[in-house]
């Protein structure tokens, strides 16, 4: 396994790749070495580009997200899904912005 990533600035492009043997491997890919089942596979590969103030990012590909807490008391999704293909648009929310009016 190998995890890459190259980032400037505000741009980062991520992926995880699996290299190596993976029972029934050409079910769902093309071999490295014809007539084997060795492979490279990648499960999370994505770029993303973050905002110049920090606050506000999106991000392209295919990854995993979590269900749990989140950083402001918020849910996220479960992280043993499988990977998918989508777009995310990240930003924090203030609780000043969110609160009703009196």
């Amino acid at each position: 396994m190998a995890r890459v990533a190259l980032e400037t600035e505000r741009w980062l492009a991520f992926s995880h790749l699996i290299v190596g043997y993976v029972d029934t491997a050409r079910t769902f890919g093309d071999p490295l070495i014809a007539g084997t089942d060795v492979i490279v596979h990648s499960e999370e590969s994505y770029l993303a580009y973050s905002g110049a103030s920090g606050r506000w990012g999106v991000q392209f590909g295919r990854s995993r997200w979590a269900w749990g807490p989140g950083q402001e008391g918020s849910l996220m999704l479960l992280e043993d899904i499988g990977p998918a293909d989508r777009p995310r648009v990240s930003t924090p929310v203030s609780r000043r912005s969110a609160s009703t009016a009196r």
